[in-house]
């Protein structure tokens, strides 16, 4: 088939995930995320929108899940934008032949920002998204877990230098987060929130709203980022420090380490191993 996928305006890519029928919100956030990536990827390396590039994309993905977002999301873009196009099954025939390679789940570089890297991320922020940026980078929750941050569940602890924060992540797992005094209290001072941590006029933040943002902002910096990505840089940013691994899978509230480690992971990292207090 042409290698010629180059549409009328590339922004169609991004509208079009946003305007898919018989799918989710998150869905659709998800896939225009993905199709920014591959307009970001197309120019980060000089080539046009068309299959060759669409598949190197695809294939650079960093691991397996990532591989299969591309695909889906390529799969269901381009059948919107080449309905009835006689070349079509070429193109899904193409992404179908992709094999997924298993690769390690070690972080790398690509998956994660060294901590001047965040500080320009920071910079390059509003207020209020740059402290959601410094908070996420501070305690590696995920980004629906900071937005679900209840002030009722803050409670001071060490003579109020800190504040422990419960929460209820990923398969209403339980965990626990730190927050210096200091942290806190910018929060508190700019987001004012009531029933939230992080509020706006009283509502709580749109989840959707947030991760676009901090992709975006990650554009501007030359990174090819979104918000989970800070939950990676502070597990790096952990290790640098030597913290060992099955605390910082414990204080990531997720063994990603192996299944048997799981049996022996039992200590987390402490408040002062976190950054939260010297």
């Amino acid at each position: 088939m042409t290698n010629d996928l180059v549409v009328q305006n590339k922004m169609d890519l991004v509208g079009v995930a946003n305007a898919l029928p018989a799918v989710s919100d998150r869905t659709k956030e998800t896939y225009a995320i993905a199709m920014k990536s591959y307009l970001n990827f197309c120019e980060r390396n000089e080539v046009k929108v068309e299959l060759d590039s669409l598949l190197a994309w695809i294939r650079s993905a960093d691991t397996p899940s990532t591989q299969a977002l591309r695909t889906a999301a390529s799969r269901k873009i381009f059948s919107v934008i080449y309905k009835g196009h006689p070349q079509l099954q070429e193109l899904k025939d193409a992404i179908a032949e992709i094999k997924v390679v298993k690769r390690d789940h070690a972080i790398t570089e690509s998956k994660y920002l060294t901590k001047a890297e965040v500080e320009k991320l920071i910079a390059n922020s509003p207020q209020r998204i740059a402290i959601m940026i410094k908070t996420l980078f501070m305690t590696g929750v995920r980004i629906s877990e900071l937005l679900n941050m209840r002030v009722d569940k803050c409670v001071p602890i060490r003579d109020g230098q800190v504040f422990e924060v419960k929460l209820i992540g990923k398969r209403n797992k339980e965990n626990t987060v730190y927050l210096s005094e200091k942290m806190y209290d910018e929060i508190a001072s700019v987001f004012d929130g009531k029933t939230f941590l992080f509020e706006h006029n009283g509502e709580q933040y749109n989840r959707k709203y947030i991760s676009m943002e901090i992709a975006r902002i990650g554009l501007v910096i030359g990174k090819d980022i979104s918000a989970h990505s800070l939950r990676h840089s502070f597990a790096a940013n952990l290790m640098e420090k030597g913290v060992s691994i099955d605390k910082i899978s414990k204080s990531l509230a997720h063994a990603s380490v192996s299944t048997t480690a799981d049996f022996y992971l039992h200590k987390k990292a402490s408040l002062e191993e976190l950054g939260v207090i010297e």
